[in-house]
C-alpha cells in the first residue's frame, strides 16, 4: 500500500472512530433517509446524526416518526400540542403528531451524491 492510500485509510479510520464513540457516548443514532420529500435540503439518499426521544422541539427542526420532515408550526389544540410537518418539497402537510410521537429530531445531515 502507499503512503497516500495509507494516510487516507486513516484519517477515514479515525473519522469513522470519532462518529462511532460520539454516537455511543451521546445516545444518537443515525439516521439514513430515502425519497424527495426533503429535497434539496436532504438529498435521496443523505446520513443524518439525530437526536433520540427529543425534548425540545422547534418550528425549523427536522424531526421524524416514520417519515423525517420540517416543523412549520406548533400549536396547541383541544388542550393537546400538535406538531404540524411538511417536506421541504412537499406541496401538502403531513397529519399533526403530538411531541411524543417524535422519535428523532436530525442534528446534522450527510446529503450522499448520487449521479
Amino acid at each position: 500500500m502507499n503512503k497516500k492510500v495509507r494516510n487516507t485509510a486513516s484519517i477515514l479510520g479515525i473519522t469513522l472512530t470519532t462518529i462511532l464513540t460520539t454516537i455511543l457516548l451521546t445516545g444518537h443514532v443515525i439516521v439514513i433517509g430515502t425519497g424527495n420529500s426533503m429535497q434539496p435540503n436532504m438529498s435521496n439518499p443523505s446520513i443524518s446524526l439525530a437526536e433520540t426521544n427529543p425534548d425540545k422541539i422547534q418550528e425549523g427542526d427536522v424531526i421524524g416518526d416514520n417519515i423525517l420532515h420540517r416543523v412549520t408550526k406548533i400549536r396547541e389544540k383541544d388542550n393537546q400540542t400538535q406538531i404540524i410537518r411538511k417536506g421541504d418539497n412537499n406541496n401538502h402537510y403531513d397529519t399533526p403528531i403530538t411531541p411524543d410521537e417524535a422519535d428523532v429530531k436530525i442534528i446534522k445531515t450527510l446529503n450522499i451524491p448520487y449521479r
